[in-house]
């Protein structure tokens, strides 16, 4: 059959079709799943108080997926990848905390950074699935804004 990109329901735990999650694929053997963010993420001064990850102000990241399927779909998969957007200073650090709870850092062979402009920065992150989607993230500046891209869950086909 020929693969057209777009939405799907996938079952990853094989179960009953009435837990089944819908994901977008984007190429063969890829399903990535959404991640809900604050409506405003455009640039704007944050209550941020020193080295505070972005849940600490009072919002919460979640993922359009259940737990244990989320899980699954972890196992299943022998890669993973997510783009995070930065709007702020080119010069900004920021920290990124993995679903597991570890930090992960641009020094991590696995993650890339690409500047676009002097006030945006799309980072690529790629690596193991465990670490995706990403659960935090930590702002070195007062005024930024941010947005989460899908994360994708990658296995090779043959």
């Amino acid at each position: 059959p020929t693969y057209v990109e777009g939405y799907y329901w996938i079952d990853p735990n094989l179960g009953s079709i009435s837990d089944a999650v819908q994901v977008y694929c984007s190429k063969p053997g890829c399903s990535c799943v959404e991640c809900e963010v604050p409506a405003t993420t455009e640039q704007k001064t944050w209550p941020r108080r020193g080295d505070q990850a972005f849940t600490e102000f009072g919002y919460d990241l979640q993922c359009s997926v259940p737990a244990d399927q989320l899980g699954l779909l972890r196992l299943l998969s022998s890669d993973s990848h997510q783009l995070f957007t930065y709007y702020g200073s080119s010069s900004a650090k920021v920290e990124f905390i993995g679903a597991d709870g570890e930090e992960l850092t641009l020094e991590d062979s696995s993650l890339r950074k690409m500047k676009m402009s002097n006030s945006r920065i799309d980072y690529t992150l790629n690596g193991d699935p465990e670490w995706f989607p990403l659960a935090d993230f930590v702002p070195t500046e007062d005024k930024f804004g941010f947005e989460f891209g899908r994360a994708c869950f990658c296995n090779d086909l043959p």
